[in-house]
């Protein structure tokens, strides 16, 4: 789907469909010991598994936007499983991340007024802690991950886009701030859609 390639997508859809009603079959009356406790697994379960067979037949029908909308919860669900659980991974390391960047952006339209006390603490704070998210993301990225053609490219550039945000904030600099939100937007959204 990250593609564009809508019968690839169907093709990786159904792969998963499969995946998850093994998943479903097997677990969804005994979860996993991780899981045990978590009283939204089944249900949860059963609608990843249910949106993932819905977005595989609305693909077959070359419904792609419809596919999308019904899919869009699937990876917030996934996530919830794995962070009840306290099994989160790299993927949702990079949701972590993304999620990060939206508090961060806020500042993109919204200049920070460095004049009003704490505002530099604040932003420093939440730039710092996106990049320990990245540095974090990337130490446990798989290694498929690791040796995709873009990996270095947008780490490294994302790494140093908001490496360049304290200095920015140490000057007051509000419109190099907004600079550099900017750019690192296009970085965390290439790193979700493709490397997330």
């Amino acid at each position: 789907a990250r593609t564009g390639n809508a019968a690839l997508a169907g093709i990786e859809l159904r792969q998963a469909q499969a995946v998850w009603d093994e998943i479903l079959a097997a677990y969804s009356t005994t979860p996993p010991p991780p899981y045990a406790k978590d009283s939204r697994f089944a249900a949860d379960l059963k609608a990843i598994t249910a949106r993932i067979s819905k977005g595989a037949d609305l693909l077959d029908e070359e419904k792609g936007k419809e596919a999308r909308r019904e899919l869009a919860p699937v990876r917030d669900l996934i996530y919830g499983l794995r962070d009840r659980a306290g099994r989160k991974g790299y993927s949702e390391c990079v949701t972590d991340l993304n999620r990060h960047m939206d508090f961060l952006f806020k500042w993109r339209h919204d200049r920070p007024d460095f004049t009003a006390p704490g505002t530099a603490d604040t932003v420093m704070q939440a730039a710092l802690k996106y990049r320990d998210i990245l540095r974090a993301c990337r130490a446990m990225a798989p290694a498929h991950y690791q040796k995709a053609a873009d990996f270095k490219r947008i780490y490294d550039g994302a790494d140093a886009s908001i490496s360049s945000m304290p200095q920015a904030v140490e000057r007051k600099d509000a419109l190099g701030v907004v600079n550099i939100l900017r750019e690192l937007r296009s970085f965390d959204r290439i790193l979700f859609f493709k490397l997330g």
